[in-house]
């Protein structure tokens, strides 16, 4: 039991199982290859786990902890145990994909009777087209804009132009309410950030490598626009028209406020923080007999993709809106958190040469108009750690 509850009890062995990252997993993998005679019993421990996580259940930090004892009991069992326990083993494993089924069945009733559209909308656009190193906007005639500025500004404010960087003007015809063939898309790569500013007066801030999917005109009942990756959102007061934002993982509704959403595909948590004014966010994946969150000013709201385990909580929201001024704000932060963001916002690559550096805390700062190896340099030294450059793009702490 000594053994096991070593595990258990390590918050990077229940982030390993729930909440992989890449570093995290460079993380194990050194650890196992200095302790080969442990694999065995880690892996089934985490199998087992990983199996709770397929089924769709959402667990708390406690359950998890709970359930992670019994199925360590289980496994001790197990060991002990005849040709017997291994059939049971065996029913086990096939009553938890059973479960599985069930939920994937309920899942596609659910799926055959939602508004189709909506699901048409991101298996449309998860494809990422080729881009140039700069901001990006394609236009609805699928005319594509390459921009020369790092932080690129777009303005469809003036429904007779579209005005690029305060001085490029796109002419727009008046008074054609035609459906577009095409939404208009903003591309926003690594080392960029973007403003737009849409029909309706509503300001976006768009984080490096991201993207919005909007109309050059909001037409119907609804304003509504798809995001993938990180925006701050300034939405202008209308009643009678809510404003939809649209993400892989939810959709959020106002009428009229201000909040940021962290949505990249690639994360494993998906973040809403609510600056003031209400929003209702309801799940993709709720079903029928679903029903949405109201957040009040000040709430954060958190999914974990892995385990579709929900949190609402109180926060600063300053240090989740403050990328858009040009500062990081970390409090309590892993360290390969950091550096995932520092690596989007100046497009570059950072490895760990000793993966155990991952779950190094970070408290502090940084302005993100320095030059990055100043940045490099102040992280490397609140880590303990000092950082090598590579090339240009490619550097590493150890």
């Amino acid at each position: 039991m000594e053994d096991i509850r070593r595990y258990i009890d390590n918050s990077l062995f229940i982030k390993w199982v729930y909440d992989p990252d890449v570093h995290i997993n460079d993380y194990w993998d050194f650890y196992l290859d200095n302790h080969p005679d442990e694999k065995k019993i880690l892996f089934e421990l985490k199998s087992e786990l990983a199996l709770f996580r397929i089924s769709g259940q959402t667990l708390s930090e406690e359950k998890k902890k709970m359930l992670s004892e019994k199925i360590a009991r289980k496994i001790q069992a197990r060991q002990r145990r005849t040709k017997v326990s291994e059939i049971g083993r065996f029913v086990l494993k096939y009553a938890a994909l059973a479960f599985l089924f069930i939920g994937l069945g309920g899942g596609l009733v659910y799926y055959f009777y939602q508004d189709k559209p909506e699901k048409a909308d991101f298996s449309r656009y998860l494809a990422m087209p080729e881009m140039s190193g700069k901001p990006t906007l394609v236009l609805s005639n699928g005319s594509k804009i390459n921009m020369n500025k790092n932080e690129s500004t777009v303005d469809y404010a003036s429904l007779d132009r579209i005005v690029i960087n305060n001085d490029s003007i796109i002419p727009v015809k008046k008074g054609v309410k035609k459906v577009e063939a095409l939404p208009n898309q903003f591309f926003i790569p690594y080392g960029s950030r973007g403003k737009l500013i849409l029909s309706d007066h509503t300001v976006v801030w768009l984080n490096a490598g991201s993207r919005l999917i909007y109309p050059s005109e909001f037409t119907g009942d609804e304003r509504e626009v798809l995001l993938f990756g990180e925006a701050f959102f300034e939405v202008a007061k209308d009643k009678s028209k809510p404003f939809i934002v649209k993400t892989t993982d939810y959709r959020i509704k106002v009428l009229g406020t201000q909040f940021n959403i962290s949505a990249y595909l690639g994360d494993d948590v998906s973040q809403t923080v609510l600056t003031e004014g209400s929003i209702e966010l309801n799940m993709n994946n709720e079903g029928l007999f679903g029903h949405g969150v109201v957040l009040k000013p000040n709430e954060l709201f958190s999914l974990n993709k892995g385990t579709n385990e929900t949190n609402i909580r109180q926060v600063d929201p300053t240090k989740y809106v403050l990328w858009k001024d040009g500062i990081l704000k970390f409090e309590n932060e892993d360290l390969s958190r950091v550096l995932k963001k520092i690596e989007r916002y100046y497009d570059i690559q950072i490895s760990l040469k000793n993966p155990l550096d991952s779950s190094i805390i970070i408290n502090g700062k940084l302005d993100l108009k320095d030059d990055k190896n100043e940045v490099l340099y102040y992280v490397s030294k609140v880590a303990k750690r000092k950082y090598i450059k590579l090339n240009e793009r490619s550097y590493t702490i150890e």
